[in-house]
């Protein structure tokens, strides 16, 4: 049975994955792929997925809630505060520039 005429759950459950259906995507969405995995794991996973999609050159928006992960994956980050993007740009700017609203208090202010 071609893939283009079946219907997902008439497929084996290792082509029940959505991701199966789509050799070659315009785009990835990640959201919070890596969370559940031990720190080990997550790092070479994490380091492979990077490689494949930078060699098959498709694009990703990736969610996270770890800095750390949105620093080393990420070409550009947009960081949200209560479902706004607060601020936008390279690692680099966001970590030597935070947002004024992200800054922590001046030491007299506390």
């Amino acid at each position: 049975m071609p893939i283009r005429t079946c219907c997902p759950a008439d497929s084996s459950s290792g082509w029940r994955w959505p991701g199966a259906l789509a050799p070659r995507p315009q785009v990835v969405l990640l959201d919070e792929a890596f969370a559940s995995l031990d720190a080990r794991l997550r790092e070479q996973v994490r380091d492979d997925t990077l490689h494949v999609l930078q060699t098959a050159g498709i694009p990703a928006m990736i969610v996270t809630h770890d800095a750390e992960e949105a620093m080393f994956l990420a070409d550009r980050i947009a960081l949200m505060r209560g479902g706004r993007v607060v601020q936008l740009g390279r690692p680099e700017e966001l970590y030597l520039d935070p947002a004024r609203s992200l800054r922590c208090p001046p030491s007299s202010a506390r």
